[in-house]
């Protein structure tokens, strides 16, 4: 959703296309994630061609405007700061169940059609 000009449609479109008992999985990138936030602070400009960001509450107001439910939102990973990575090997990248959301790269959102 980040990626698109206009992120509304694509809810439409789901919203349309989607059976009465169907479920929208949508990830979005975390605005909050320790390393955006550390290179919006030095002025480093977005290199992933996000047009929008993202947060909790404003996705949710979204999805409820568009006819949607949330039912579960997780956190998806957490990079592991390349200062610390040696001590892990060669995992760069921690795979959890449930990473907190303020920690998590980006989020997913199982939602349901109202």
């Amino acid at each position: 959703m980040e990626h698109l000009p206009e992120p509304a449609r694509l809810l439409i479109e789901a919203r349309r296309i989607l059976r009465d008992d169907g479920r929208l999985l949508l990830s979005v990138p975390n605005p909050y994630y320790y390393m955006d936030v550390v290179n919006e602070v030095r002025g480093f400009p977005d290199t992933d061609g996000h047009l929008f960001s993202f947060t909790n509450a404003n996705l949710h107001a979204l999805l409820d405007l568009h006819g949607f439910e949330v039912e579960d939102t997780i956190g998806t990973f957490f990079l592991i700061p390349k200062s610390f990575r040696g001590a892990f090997r060669s995992n760069r990248v921690w795979v959890l169940k449930h990473v907190p959301e303020l920690l998590a790269r980006s989020r997913v959102y199982r939602c349901k059609k109202r």
